[in-house]
């Protein structure tokens, strides 16, 4: 399946990529997969802020790398995240509302955490995330 993105946000895809391309984990294919998973689970709900969910999407590991490289274990990708994916919304000139939205999404992103995703766009961030990181990346074709 091709990756499709419009141009609007190829700039938080190009950050994205640069950050996680030392991590063999967490890579922009991940993102992708992510991203299709999460477009195909919101086509199916109602009154879901693609303004919120896409940069979400991209941004939600912005911080694994960090996190990875963190030996005591302090960093939480999530959290880190959040922090960092705001800077970029704000550098880009996103409405604040958005930016705190998008922040939710990322913070509350992670299974082993007690923030659990509240809004729409968080729940569907948090399900694809996790359907790829289960390893049902054939998934989405069948969606």
């Amino acid at each position: 399946m091709e990756f499709e993105i419009e141009d609007k946000y190829l700039k938080l895809l190009e950050i994205v990529e640069k950050e996680l391309s030392g991590d063999s984990s967490h890579t922009v294919d991940h993102i992708q997969r992510v991203w299709r998973t999460a477009m195909q689970i919101a086509a199916e709900e109602k009154d879901v802020d693609m303004e919120v969910l896409k940069p979400a999407v991209l941004l939600h590991d912005i911080a694994k790398i960090k996190e990875d490289l963190d030996k005591s274990g302090k960093t939480d990708h999530a959290l880190l995240g959040a922090e960092i994916a705001g800077e970029i919304l704000k550098q880009m000139q996103y409405p604040t509302a958005t930016i705190r939205k998008v922040q939710r999404c990322i913070q509350t992103h992670r299974f082993r955490s007690e923030r659990e995703p509240v809004s729409i766009e968080a729940k569907i961030l948090f399900d694809a995330d996790k359907i790829d990181v289960l390893g049902a990346i054939g998934l989405p074709d069948l969606l």
